[in-house]
């Protein structure tokens, strides 16, 4: 059964919604899921790969650092090679040199970008 409808009437509600979520079974064992993997600029998020990381580790059942693990974000140029591969196709206007400081601009806190139609310096 496909829920998709009933998700974005949420959405235009302005309902939360859980993007990602973790289980510790009492019996042993873990679980974590995300679902924010397949918009392919959510890997060039810093805290979202940070979360990706540290969540395989703590389900591998291992210690993670207080201040959890780091990985360098990929470039506008390595985002678009994945794209290609993916079969993704670009939109118009998106090249590294363009993307690059759209990119950029997700370390500051807070800042949301609109993928659907990214401001191009």
């Amino acid at each position: 059964m496909r829920q998709a409808p009933k998700c974005r009437e949420a959405l235009k509600r302005g309902e939360p919604q859980a993007v990602a979520w973790s289980f510790d079974r009492p019996q042993g064992g873990r679980a974590f899921s995300y679902t924010g993997g397949h918009f392919y600029w959510n890997w060039a998020n810093d805290q979202a790969r940070k979360m990706i990381l540290n969540a395989i580790v703590w389900s591998g059942a291992r210690d993670v650092p207080a201040k959890g693990f780091d990985s360098s974000r990929p470039s506008a140029e390595r985002m678009l090679e994945l794209m290609k591969k993916a079969g993704k196709k670009r939109k118009p206007g998106w090249t590294a040199e363009g993307l690059q400081p759209v990119l950029d601009e997700m370390k500051k806190p807070g800042k949301v970008i609109d993928w659907r139609s990214p401001k191009f310096k």
